[in-house]
């Protein structure tokens, strides 16, 4: 007796395959949105918790963090006063160029490797130290690790280091933070901020005064400094992380021990922008026209970047946002409110 079995026909199973296929088209971007929605809130947690524990240590010291420590200076760059960016990688006993995000370790749960750290030695004699991974410094949409084979052309304390990322910066103002050539943290004391170089005018120096943000070189920032208030002054953002092998001032550094490019940023320019920075703007480049800085902040998230501001809270910025906006977000005592949209 013959036993006939039932089944698909070829026809069928093209049917059935062709209407998964379309289901799955259909799906797959509300679950990609869902996870992104699930790495933008991992983002804005670390941001949170790094902000309470630079609280915890304001609470402490009764001051903020200082930015970057330094004890050594160029005097040659014009006009001329930076912050050695040398003093954390050469191989040489002494030195500081640690950055704030050492400070506050303690209290982001990581006692331990804050223990760890020898003061007497620079970031490079604290190898060990500053190349373990610290998870909550990654934001998940970008990376979970340093990524050394993705991001091959970043500057990193010893180009060797397979560990010690960080994606999130210390807010150091609204205006000429770094010198380009150099890679080295003007200090602006108001005297300095005050002066002039060069036949145009153009100067890290001649910008208002009241672009400081709360991190600096050896800064030592109160609570009551902030005449802007602290719900109103941002204290950290996501940074700038790119491959570029371009212009040095487009070439991002890379360590969260490293104090500099690699964990301060600057509000004088857009995030995610890459544009042409011009005239028009306040203070406009000596040729007119500047792509995008590795001094500014930046995000993998679709049309944000996410802040934590001074007050401890952290939320979402559109990329979007206005300049002057932007820029007075970045200031510690710029003297306008800010208003952010919802």
């Amino acid at each position: 007796m013959n036993v006939q079995r039932e089944g698909f026909s070829l026809v069928e199973f093209v049917i059935a395959l062709a209407v998964l296929a379309i289901v799955a088209a259909i799906a797959l971007p509300a679950v990609n949105r869902a996870r992104e929605a699930a790495r933008q809130t991992t983002c804005l947690d670390n941001l949170r918790r790094l902000g309470a524990g630079v609280h915890t240590y304001q609470t402490t010291h009764k001051v903020f963090p200082p930015g970057q420590l330094n004890s050594k200076f160029l005097t040659n760059v014009a006009p001329g006063f930076c912050a050695d960016p040398a003093e954390a990688i050469k191989p040489t006993p002494g030195g500081q160029g640690t950055s704030w995000i050492v400070q506050v370790l303690p209290h982001i749960e990581q006692a331990a490797l804050h223990k760890s750290w020898n003061f007497k030695q620079n970031v490079l004699g604290n190898a060990q130290a500053a190349s373990v991974e610290i998870a909550g410094l990654y934001c998940p949409s970008r990376r979970t690790n340093l990524s050394p084979a993705v991001y091959g052309n970043v500057q990193r304390v010893a180009a060797d280091w397979t560990g010690g990322g960080n994606d999130y910066a210390g807010c150091a103002g609204s205006g000429i933070v770094f010198d380009d050539k150099t890679r080295a943290t003007y200090v602006l004391s108001p005297e300095q901020v005050a002066a002039t170089a060069g036949g145009d005018g153009w100067s890290p120096y001649n910008q208002d005064p009241l672009n400081a943000g709360i991190f600096g070189v050896n800064s030592r920032i109160r609570l009551e400094d902030i005449g802007d208030g602290a719900s109103q002054t941002m204290l950290i953002c996501e940074r700038r992380l790119t491959d570029s092998a371009g212009p040095e001032s487009q070439i991002s550094s890379d360590g969260w021990a490293w104090g500099g490019p690699a964990t301060l940023m600057s509000c004088r320019l857009l995030p995610h922008t890459g544009v042409v920075f011009s005239r028009g703007l306040v203070p406009a480049p000596p040729t007119g026209g500047e792509p995008g800085h590795f001094d500014e902040a930046d995000s993998s998230h679709p049309g944000i970047v996410n802040v934590c501001l001074a007050d401890g809270s952290a939320r979402a910025v559109s990329f979007n946002i206005s300049l002057s906006t932007w820029r007075e977000l970045g200031s510690a005592n710029g003297g306008v409110p800010v208003r952010l949209p919802d």
